[in-house]
């Protein structure tokens, strides 16, 4: 049997060839999701993105993701309605990245990010905080984070005052909604668009891919940054 012949199949199965999300462990919840969705609505409105001086603040998105030797598997056979999910996998050479993508329009949008070998600690979280969040605001400016440990360890509770006192404002995104988070669009363009084949070789090949690919960011400022609400 041909693989066109397999493919004329599926086809009639109703079938199509798409990209497999991850999807969150639980069903977030409606009502906190719709608050947050209309307080980050009302820092908009202050932030008025899309222009580089004006505004009263700044929003950042930050946000931790990790790259590996094994790629993505982006696509897969599914059946209409139906969208399959792949389980995480722990792997032994990690690269991972801090990243804090400022929300704005297409001249004023800008990323900043820190590269980790290894496990990240929160020690790597602060220290990306202090050394280039901090001194790079230009005006009160809300972070937005998830809820991961390292976010809301003992290390960082102690620092929420100073970092408050200089202007920098913790929002926890509501549990299981990452797609509240601008800067999970900058990590699937990374992984299933700007990584090739060629860049997973080895892990030094894949460590100089990842970041050619965050410094090229901030040049080229893709569109799909922009945010929209």
């Amino acid at each position: 049997m041909s693989w066109k012949t397999v493919r004329r199949a599926l086809k009639r199965l109703g079938a199509s060839f798409r990209r497999a999300r991850r999807v969150p462990a639980k069903v977030p919840d409606a009502r906190r999701e719709a608050s947050f969705k209309k307080a980050l609505e009302k820092a908009r409105l202050l932030a008025e993105c899309g222009t580089a001086e004006c505004g009263t603040i700044d929003i950042l998105h930050g946000d931790e993701s990790g790259f590996c030797l094994v790629p993505v598997v982006p696509y897969l056979w599914q059946l209409k309605g139906q969208t399959l999910g792949l389980p995480a996998k722990s792997h032994h050479q990690r690269l991972n990245v801090l990243g804090f993508w400022r929300e704005a329009g297409v001249e004023a949008a800008h990323l900043t990010h820190r590269l980790v070998v290894g496990r990240l600690k929160s020690r790597h979280f602060v220290q990306a905080v202090e050394e280039q969040v901090l001194p790079a605001l230009a005006r009160p400016t809300v972070l937005l984070v998830d809820n991961a440990t390292l976010h809301r360890c003992a290390q960082v509770k102690q620092k929420l005052p100073n970092w408050k006192a200089a202007g920098l404002h913790l929002w926890f995104l509501p549990p299981y909604c990452p797609h509240l988070n601008l800067i999970e669009v900058l990590w699937k363009q990374c992984k299933y668009h700007w990584l090739q084949p060629s860049d997973y070789a080895d892990f030094p090949t894949l460590c100089q891919a990842v970041s050619d690919a965050l410094i090229q960011v901030n040049r080229k400022i893709p569109h799909y940054f922009c945010p929209t609400t």
